[in-house]
Order: structure tokens, then C-alpha cells, then sequence
């Protein structure tokens, strides 16, 4: 805010180049236009994990024999007007969309 607009009518009578503080409208007035409906289902994480029977383990000569496999983001599902939208309103704020990940692993114990 301007230090001229100190220099403002404060009482009826008052002489100064600035007649009053108005802000009447600010950048975004009051609208719906922004308002969207954020009900979503969201499965974040999926991990399975298989470890080998100790005999099967044995007979490879190893301890224990496991493998895992771990998703993030798996699915998102949510209400949208655009059909090409896949992140809901988060790609509407210019947010990067939220990336799917994948690890697999194998552990073996000797």
C-alpha cells in the first residue's frame, strides 16, 4: 500500500487529494468459478511380498529366499469435468502430477 494513501479523507470535512480508502473488488471477487468438488479415492501404497519355504530355500542352499514388489500412487480416482484430467485438481494448480513408482526386489539370505 501507497504512503499517499495516508494522506486520505478520514473525517467529514477533511481536505486531501485522496478522497477514502475503498476497496471495493479485490483480484478475485467471489465466485464459484474456483469451487470444485475434491471427493476422491486414492490407493497409495500396494506391497506384496512371497518368501520361499524353508525347504525349497534350503535345497537352494540359502537361508531364506523372499521377493517383494512395492507401488506407490497406485490409483486415483476422483470427480472431473475434463476427460483428459488424470491428478484432479492438483494439475489444475500447476502442481506436478503425482508420479506412480514401482520397486521389486529379491532378498536371499546364505
Amino acid at each position: 500500500m501507497s504512503v499517499n494513501l495516508l494522506d486520505r479523507w478520514q473525517k467529514p470535512g477533511d481536505v486531501a487529494p485522496v478522497s477514502k480508502l475503498l476497496i471495493e473488488k479485490g483480484l478475485v471477487t467471489n465466485s464459484s468459478r474456483y469451487l470444485q468438488d475434491l471427493t476422491h479415492l486414492k490407493l497409495s501404497n500396494v506391497t506384496l511380498h512371497y518368501s520361499l519355504a524353508s525347504a525349497l530355500s534350503k535345497r537352494l542352499r540359502m537361508q531364506g529366499v523372499s521377493a517383494f514388489l512395492n507401488i506407490t500412487n497406485v490409483a486415483y480416482w476422483y470427480k472431473d469435468k475434463s476427460p483428459a484430467g488424470r491428478n484432479g485438481v492438483r494439475e489444475t494448480r500447476f502442481a506436478f502430477p503425482e508420479a506412480r513408482t514401482l520397486s521389486l526386489g529379491l532378498n536371499l539370505s546364505l
